[in-house]
C-alpha cells in the first residue's frame, strides 16, 4: 500500500473517531425559543438588583412582560401552528414542537411566580415608602374611581370592561388564574404615573 493511501486511510479513521466523540445534537444545539427565554430572564434580573434605581427596576419588570406578550403571539403561536399541522419531528436541539411548548410553559410559569413575589413583596412596598401606593379598585373611594375613569382613555375603559366580564363569566381556579396572570402587568400601567409623581416630588423639594 502506498504512503498516500495510508495517509488517506489514517485521516479517514481520525475523522470517524472525532465524529463518534461528538456529544448528541441536543447537547450541542440550543432551542431558539428557550434561548430567547434565557435572554428575557436576564432583563428581569435587573429588576431584582437592589443597586438599580427603583423606577428602573419597575421598568425592567414591565419590559419583561411586554416582551413575553410578543413572544407568545409570534413564536409560541408558530409552535402551535406546527402542532396543528402534524409536525412532530424533533429539531437539532432534540425538541419537537409539542415538547418545546410544554417546556416553555413550565419555565414561564416558574418565572411568573417569582415575578409576582418580586412585585408584591419588594417593588410595591418600596414604591409605597416613596408615597406611591398601587391599590385595587375595591380599596378606592367612589370619587377616586370616577376621577380615574374620566382620565382613562376610551380604549382602556373598554379593555377594563371586557376583562371584568371575562373574569365574572368564569368560575373557580380560572378566576384566580386570570387575576394572577394580570398581577405583574400592573407594573406597565402604573410605571409612568409613579415616575411622574416622583419627579413632581423632587421638583417640590428643590423649590423648598
Amino acid at each position: 500500500m502506498s504512503d498516500t493511501a495510508t495517509e488517506t486511510q489514517t485521516a479517514s479513521e481520525q475523522q470517524e473517531e472525532q465524529t463518534h466523540e461528538l456529544p448528541p445534537p441536543s447537547e450541542r444545539f440550543l432551542n431558539r425559543e428557550l434561548s430567547w427565554l434565557d435572554f428575557n430572564d436576564r432583563v428581569v434580573e435587573l429588576a431584582e438588583d437592589d443597586e438599580v434605581p427603583l423606577l428602573e427596576r419597575v421598568k425592567f419588570l414591565a419590559i419583561y412582560h411586554t416582551n413575553l406578550d410578543e413572544f407568545f403571539m409570534v413564536r409560541v403561536a408558530g409552535l402551535h401552528d406546527q402542532v396543528d399541522a402534524g409536525v412532530d419531528e424533533a429539531g437539532g436541539d432534540g425538541l419537537d414542537p409539542s415538547t418545546a411548548i410544554d417546556e416553555i410553559q413550565r419555565r414561564v410559569q416558574e418565572r411568573a411566580d417569582r415575578n409576582a413575589s418580586l412585585w408584591e413583596e419588594r417593588l410595591k412596598p418600596e414604591l409605597a415608602e416613596h408615597g406611591l401606593k398601587i391599590v385595587q379598585c375595591d380599596e378606592c373611594e367612589a370619587p377616586e374611581l370616577e376621577r380615574d375613569d374620566r382620565r382613562r382613555p376610551p380604549v382602556a375603559q373598554a379593555e377594563r370592561l371586557d376583562r371584568d366580564q371575562n373574569c365574572s363569566g368564569e368560575q373557580g381556579d380560572r378566576q384566580e388564574q386570570v387575576r394572577h396572570d394580570h398581577r405583574p402587568a400592573e407594573v406597565a400601567r402604573h410605571g409612568k404615573v409613579a415616575e411622574r409623581r416622583l419627579r413632581e416630588g423632587a421638583e417640590q423639594d428643590s423649590e423648598r
